[in-house]
C-alpha cells in the first residue's frame, strides 16, 4: 500500500511540475522587482518617498527588460538549477 501512495505523489508531481516552474518564475520575477525596488529607494533616499508613480513605472519598465529572459540568466543564487 505505501508504494501505491509514493507513486501517486510523484505522479502527481508530475503533472503539476509546469505550474511549480511558473510559480517558481514569478517568484523569482517577484524578488527582481522587489530586489530592485528596495536598492533604488535605499539609495535615492527621501527624495523619492512620495512619489508613488515611480513604483509603478520601475516595475512596468523591469518588467518590459526582463520579458523574455529565462530564469538561468536571473542571478538569484540557489541549490537547484533551472
Amino acid at each position: 500500500m505505501p508504494c501505491v501512495a509514493v507513486c501517486y505523489s510523484v505522479q502527481t508531481l508530475l503533472v503539476d511540475q509546469q505550474r511549480f516552474m511558473e510559480l517558481r518564475d514569478q517568484v523569482r520575477w517577484l524578488t527582481l522587482v522587489t530586489s530592485v525596488l528596495i536598492v533604488t529607494y535605499n539609495v535615492v533616499g527621501a527624495s523619492i518617498a512620495g512619489l508613488t508613480d515611480l513604483k509603478n513605472t520601475l516595475t512596468a519598465q523591469i518588467s518590459v527588460l526582463t520579458k523574455n529572459v529565462s530564469c538561468e540568466y536571473v542571478l538569484i543564487p540557489d541549490s537547484a538549477s533551472c
